[in-house]
């Protein structure tokens, strides 16, 4: 498969598995004499495996470590329910964060922030202070 064929089937754009084998998060494929580099079914599942993790709000470090896992036979499942236990234990605190800067920004767009100059506006209050 040519790299435009495997960005189709991925759901990816071509530059996004050019940045892959930059990071060396795929293997790049040798370029042949004459014609374009062959991307096998592996590079596909391995983007696909990549892509996935990363709607799990795994990093692309964390996926290429359980790609990298996977591919050597490696993984028990205990490990990777660990690291998907400390993944959902950092998207909880994320929640809790963004539910706390939410109602902080809840609380300065209850104040009379529309209707006073700049200068009154308790939204750039807080943003010039840093008070947020």
């Amino acid at each position: 498969m040519t790299i435009s064929e495997v960005a189709r089937q991925a759901l990816v754009g071509v530059e996004t598995i050019r940045f892959y084998e930059r990071e060396g998060l795929i293997a790049q494929p040798r370029k042949p004499q004459s014609g374009y580099r062959q991307y096998t079914e592996s590079h596909l599942e391995r983007i696909r495996f990549l892509k996935q993790c990363q709607t799990f709000g795994f990093t692309l470090a964390e996926a290429a470590t359980l790609a990298d896992s996977l591919e050597s036979g490696a993984p028990t499942c205990e490990q990777t329910c660990d690291l998907a236990e400390r993944k959902l234990l950092e998207l909880k605190k994320k929640i809790e964060d963004f539910q706390k800067l939410a109602t902080r920004i809840e609380s300065l767009l209850d104040s009379p922030c529309r209707r006073t100059a700049n200068a009154d506006c308790s939204v750039v209050a807080a943003l010039k202070t840093g008070n947020c």
